[in-house]
């Protein structure tokens, strides 16, 4: 099978895949979207990323502050401590 254009979509069979991989990652980037088949199943679908900013430093520091402030709340109240002395009460020795 050859890579077959459909509009902005590309099917293409992976041996093919390899050796066009510069050209398919260049559509892409334009906006297409590739679909590697292999035996008639797909085995991926390549589409154009999130924007470039959505990985700056500056982006993930807000979430990061976040996390370490949830890592110290408990929405019971229970501590770490509490929870592992109560894991063998009602055992039988």
């Amino acid at each position: 099978m050859v890579a077959e254009d459909v509009g902005t979509r590309v099917l293409c069979p992976i041996d093919e895949f390899r050796g066009r991989l510069d050209e398919l990652l260049a559509r892409v980037e334009a906006g297409g979207t590739i679909a590697v088949t292999s035996e008639d199943r797909v085995l991926a679908v390549l589409s154009p990323g999130a924007k470039p900013e959505f990985y700056t430093k500056e982006s993930w520091t807000g979430l990061a502050d976040f996390l370490e402030e949830k890592a110290t709340w408990s929405p019971t109240h229970v501590t770490r401590e509490e929870i592992l002395a109560w894991r063998h009460e009602g055992h039988r020795w």
